[in-house]
């Protein structure tokens, strides 16, 4: 996988093609330059250190321009970008990955609403054919890519399933995505206006309904995974990484709504475990801004 800035930094304009530059950073994640590089986006990627505590390096080289190379299109400070991703590593698809910050605006530029006119990310191009929305990307890649079955099956029945659990999704718990940003990046990431009192009390509302469905529901004693699955489904990852967001919530805050639903909570530690090293590597983005947020906070 090579990580490409779209936005060249010293130019004039963002270019969407095969780039000639891969970003690396080879610093530590609690490196300060780091930490301010994770949260501006002009360093999409941190090193996840391996359990031993030693950060795990990974060789990248330049994109041939010969080949035609699937290419995403994303911020690793959202969530659906995250789970695509990590979906990727996991099954060992080569990819690219074209950043585009969410907060200097880039996935607005003329050149990505060329990809997507709407102007949301995440976004893929596979040898010319854009796509767009997170879940019907998911869909694709599974269907079109040599997965294991688990992760969309091919039974009519159990893929309904599957379709179902996504579909709730972005009814219900994308939700959270709201009240998240309504109460941690709003004001200390992206300069907005303050929320009013009743948005975010809506926001609260709609996201504390869907958890508790999540918790009650959707993960039973029959199996570690969505709907007692044994094995994760494309679901689990892109519902994980939803909730994995509110890690940007104030810590105690964030604690608080996963101590009161233990399914929840165990479910995220099953699935940072099917998913090896590449949920934490994903999850760096949002840990350094759940920090720089924390210290934000601890100044007002």
């Amino acid at each position: 996988m090579n990580i490409v800035p779209d936005s060249d930094r010293g130019r004039s304009s963002v270019k969407l093609k095969l780039a000639t530059i891969v970003v690396q950073c080879l610093s530590s994640a609690d490196c300060a330059e780091c930490r301010a590089q994770a949260i501006d986006g002009s360093s999409p990627f941190e090193q996840a250190p391996r359990s031993g505590g030693q950060p795990e390096t990974r060789p990248r080289s330049l994109p041939s321009l010969a080949v035609m190379v699937l290419r995403l299109y994303g911020d690793l400070l959202s969530q659906p970008t995250r789970a695509i991703a990590i979906f990727l590593e996991v099954n060992l698809i080569d990819y690219e990955l074209h950043f585009l910050s969410l907060t200097k605006r880039e996935h607005k530029s003329p050149e990505f609403l060329a990809i997507n006119p709407r102007g949301q990310i995440p976004a893929l191009v596979d040898d010319g054919f854009n796509l767009a929305e997170s879940a019907t990307i998911l869909r694709y890649l599974a269907s079109t890519r040599s997965v294991s079955d688990h992760w969309y099956p091919a039974d009519a029945r159990k893929r309904a399933r599957v379709d179902a659990l996504l579909d709730w999704y972005h009814t219900n718990l994308r939700n959270t995505a709201k009240y998240v940003f309504s109460r941690a990046l709003q004001v200390l990431v992206f300069k907005l206006p303050e929320p009013t009192y009743e948005e975010v009390k809506k926001h609260e509302k709609d996201m504390t309904d869907a958890l508790n469905y999540l918790e009650t529901t959707l993960l039973t004693r029959e199996g570690p995974f969505l709907l007692g699955e044994s094995e994760p489904s494309i679901a689990d990852v892109l519902i994980g990484c939803e909730v994995t967001q509110l890690k940007l919530l104030p810590k105690r805050d964030c604690e608080a709504i996963l101590d009161s639903r233990p399914r929840i909570r165990n479910w995220l530690q099953e699935l940072e475990i099917a998913l090896g090293p590449h949920f934490a590597r994903f999850h760096v983005r949002v840990d350094s801004t759940a920090k720089f947020l924390e210290s934000k906070r601890s100044k007002l």
